[in-house]
């Protein structure tokens, strides 16, 4: 699974499974053990090591700044191991 590219679906699946609720009740706003939550299973499922600093948590507050977070860390890890 560490191929895997985070998506928008991927990220919600991760936040309703946490939350234990249908994907469609996910909300947009992240609060922040859904954050938590989320930058642990990115580690384990995506293979992706986040730099958490306050502007990268911040920009996961919401489903959308999560997907682009990963998306450009993903992005980032692939090119420096390439």
């Amino acid at each position: 699974m560490a191929d895997e590219v985070p998506s928008r679906d991927s990220v919600i699946a991760i936040l309703a499974a946490h939350a234990n609720s249908p994907r469609a009740v996910v909300p947009e706003q992240i609060d922040s053990l859904g954050v938590a939550w989320l930058v642990y299973e990115a580690e384990r499922r995506f293979g992706i090591a986040l730099d958490l600093d306050d502007e990268v948590l911040a920009s996961m507050s919401t489903v959308t700044g999560a997907v682009e977070t990963l998306q450009a860390a993903r992005r980032q890890g692939a090119s420096a191991s390439a």
